[in-house]
């Protein structure tokens, strides 16, 4: 069997819990890198970032940094699955990181909070696990990692997913209606 993927990834800043993803995979030795904006060694650096570097050194197979577009989709294609740790929030933070990756195929491991409910599907496009809690965190990426035909079977639903829900041209369709219905109302007023 051909494994697809030689690291996971986490991207985006909003609302991210990024020090469960470092204490879930901490002793796991599985390369990860975290698209997060910044750098380890800018001048102002995200708080995650200093309680990282408080709690202990940031294991080596372990990288962040900031990725361009080009160098974003390299890092999904090369993922074997999209880590997507959330603090609590009523909000849809992290739908655009976890879009982008269905759309590269790949599954999606998210905390599960009240606003991030309406992309995944458990067990077909990708897993929940509950937010904040490392040893289900830790649990699901070893699942995933361990079981790469499971991990492409989920993102292969999840690029469907993606192409039946939020292709361009859905977009483009739904945009053009509420114009010409907005257009309509007006002229009628």
């Amino acid at each position: 069997m051909e494994v697809s993927g030689d690291m996971l990834c986490s991207v985006g800043r909003e609302m991210r819990d990024y020090g469960t993803l470092v204490k879930a995979i901490r002793d796991l030795n599985i390369p990860c890198h975290i698209a997060a904006g910044g750098t380890m060694n800018i001048v102002k650096k995200d708080q995650w970032v200093k309680d990282l570097e408080e709690d202990g050194s940031i294991p080596s197979h372990i990288t962040i940094g900031r990725k361009d577009f080009f160098e974003l989709r390299n890092l999904y294609a090369r993922s074997r699955f999209l880590v997507m740790p959330m603090l609590q929030t009523e909000t849809d933070n992290g739908s655009t990181s976890i879009l982008e990756a269905m759309a590269m195929g790949k599954t999606v491991i998210c905390s599960r909070t009240d606003g991030q409910r309406d992309i995944i599907e458990e067990g077909k496009t990708g897993m929940f696990v509950p937010v904040g809690d490392v040893q289900s965190l830790r649990e699901a990426i070893l699942f995933l990692w361990n079981h790469p035909s499971e991990a492409e079977r989920m993102g292969k639903e999840a690029r469907k997913f993606v192409e039946e829900n939020h292709a361009l041209e859905l977009f483009i369709g739904t945009v053009k209606r509420a114009m010409e219905e907005a257009v309509e109302a007006r002229r009628r007023s």
